[in-house]
């Protein structure tokens, strides 16, 4: 998991809840599975209803998601320590104990053309 993922997986949950939700797109679908493929929201019934049209049922045109990441085995703690310039992901290969991740800042920025559904990462 990363905070990337993190946050792509809250942007396809707020699009998934505004496709199917009450006057959208896919209002009634139940509790069809819902996926993204080919600009879409599809459901596992075969309905389906471009990403264009849920913005437009979401008066947006754009959704902005922040997420953190701490790693298996880091303190609730870990990331405001981190932010205060104490960090507490240390140890070595042997050392049971301790984080053995690469850490760092990510960032990523993906836009949907509210228009078009392109998506862009």
């Amino acid at each position: 998991c990363s905070a990337v993922m993190k946050a792509c997986d809250a942007i396809r949950e707020k699009l998934f809840a505004a496709a199917a939700g009450k006057g959208a797109p896919l209002a009634g679908s139940g509790n069809a599975k819902l996926d993204l493929k080919d600009e879409e929201v599809v459901t596992e019934t075969g309905k389906s209803a471009k990403l264009a049209d849920v913005f437009k049922a979401m008066q947006v045109g754009a959704i902005e998601e922040y997420a953190e990441f701490a790693p298996k085995g880091s303190s609730p703690e870990a990331l405001s320590k981190l932010y205060a310039g104490q960090s507490e992901f240390h140890g070595g290969e042997n050392d049971e104990d301790s984080v053995k991740y690469a850490f760092g800042a990510e960032f990523v920025e993906v836009r949907i053309n509210s228009y078009t559904g392109e998506i862009r990462v």
